[in-house]
């Protein structure tokens, strides 16, 4: 199921965005 990786992906990248920003 791409949905959950895709999912678990963008919620690393998203939170390694907020914790550089």
């Amino acid at each position: 199921m791409p949905d959950m990786i895709g999912v678990l992906f963008d919620s690393t990248v998203r939170r390694e965005v907020a914790h550089i920003g």
